[in-house]
């Protein structure tokens, strides 16, 4: 039997999502597009992942735990840092989140 837990929703990479996208100062129709992009992408992607484990898991896979981990661990960090990116490339994005922020304090600061 497969049991989906709550980390298999990814509730946290959803939560990275949202803060990559308020951190940065776009309009809010733009805003509102990037995450729902964002979401829905990250929907598909998790809903594959998810059926593809399942797929492995069923058949007796051999390497099913190693996989599992390996979805876990790397492929989900991969999986939001590239919609990330997708995203900002779809919709214009020349900011970086907070690091754009220290910046421009840090020239403000060094203006007065």
């Amino acid at each position: 039997m497969i049991e989906i837990i709550p980390a298999c929703i990814a509730g946290s990479a959803y939560i990275l999502l949202l803060i990559l996208n308020l951190t940065i100062s776009m309009k809010i129709k733009q805003r509102i597009l990037s995450i729902l992009l964002s979401f829905l992408l990250l929907f598909a992607l998790n809903v594959l992942r998810i059926s593809f484990l399942s797929v492995l898991y069923y058949n007796n896979f051999l390497f099913f735990e190693f996989t599992h981990k390996l979805f876990w661990y790397l492929l989900s960090t991969i999986f939001v840092v590239g919609i990330w990116f997708f995203t900002a490339k779809i919709f214009a994005i020349k900011e970086i989140p907070v690091y754009s922020d220290i910046i421009l304090i840090m020239k403000v600061i060094k203006n007065k």
